[in-house]
Formats: structure tokens, C-alpha cells, sequence
């Protein structure tokens, strides 16, 4: 299950899930998370169950923190992310960012019209795509933002030593289905 999976669900203790409509557009059941899919005495599936509701919780916690301090700033935590993305790949295609953000065409388009429309990004012309790049005003506002929400992040992570957040990050990628 990957980490973006992760941050959309919120955990409710014992084993549950709420908010299955959510879950329903993820794919997802609360049925699969129930403790009762485990077999008795299978202590790793019982860890396991204990660290997925951690995890979710923990990054529902981060996750909404992040979103406070972003929208503080006029922005959205996706608004973040695709002008983090385009900076970073510069002259990337709207499919590219949906394949990278695992969010739909239409939610990058959307997106990205509005970024456009605020005076944050250009699309330059390339045959039937567009060529996605910052404007000056983007790349001002992301040199702004960038160090606030780093900083932010620093302190949500600061009770891990440098070696565990650097073993948090090989384990979360290892975990992630995405990579």
C-alpha cells in the first residue's frame, strides 16, 4: 500500500477504518483492515494491523498539520505538490504529474488551470501536450513556501535521530508500491 494510500485514511482504533466511501474510491474495504482476517495467534499480522493504524495515524496527524500550515500561505497541500513537482521537473506534461501524484487527468488539469490562472505556472505549447514550467511569480512563492514546510516536517521528525529517519525513509520506500 503506498504512502499517498496512507495519508487518506484515518484511523478510529480497533482495527477499523472510518469514512468508507473514501476507502471505496481507494479500492479499499474496512473489511480488510478488521482484526478478525488475521488468524488467532498470528502474532504477525497482529503487529502488523498495530503498525498500519500507527502509521495512519501518524500521517493523518502530519498530513493535516502540513495542510494547516500550507493553506496559512493561500495554498493547497496538491497545489504544493505539483508546483514542488513541476520545479523539479521542469517541462514535464500534465500525464507525468498524474502519474507521479497517482491523482487523476482531470484533478491535474483542474490543477493546474488554477495554478496557471494565479500566475504560477505557464504551459508551453509542444505539438498536442503542454510543456508545464514555473513562472517567476511560482518559482518566488515556492522559494517562500519550500523552507517553511521543510521546517515544519523538520519538527514533526525531529524525536527520530538522523540514522532512524534515514531508516524510516528505506523502510516506508520498501513498503510503498508505488516505486
Amino acid at each position: 500500500m503506498s504512502v499517498a494510500v496512507l495519508s487518506h485514511l484515518h484511523h478510529t482504533g480497533a482495527g477499523q477504518l472510518e469514512d468508507p466511501l473514501r476507502l471505496g474510491v481507494l479500492g479499499l474495504t474496512t473489511s480488510m483492515f478488521r482484526a478478525e482476517h488475521v488468524r488467532v495467534g498470528d502474532a504477525r499480522g497482529e503487529l502488523a494491523l498495530r503498525v498500519f493504524g500507527d502509521l495512519v495515524r501518524v500521517v493523518h496527524s502530519i498530513s493535516q498539520g502540513g495542510a494547516r500550515e500550507l493553506r496559512a500561505h493561500g495554498f493547497t497541500p496538491a497545489q504544493y505538490q505539483v508546483l514542488m513537482t513541476v520545479a523539479t521537473n521542469p517541462d514535464c506534461h500534465q500525464q507525468q504529474l498524474s502519474d507521479q501524484l497517482g491523482v487523476t487527468k482531470g484533478n491535474v488539469s483542474m490543477l493546474v488551470s488554477r495554478l496557471e490562472d494565479a500566475g504560477l505556472l505557464d504551459r508551453i505549447a509542444d505539438g498536442p501536450a503542454h510543456n508545464l514550467r514555473l513562472t517567476e511569480q511560482g518559482r518566488d512563492q515556492l522559494a517562500t513556501l519550500r523552507p517553511l514546510h521543510a521546517r515544519f516536517l523538520a519538527e514533526r521528525f525531529a524525536p527520530l535521530g538522523d540514522d532512524e529517519l534515514a531508516a524510516l525513509a528505506r523502510l516506508v520506500s520498501t513498503l510503498d508500491d508505488d516505486t
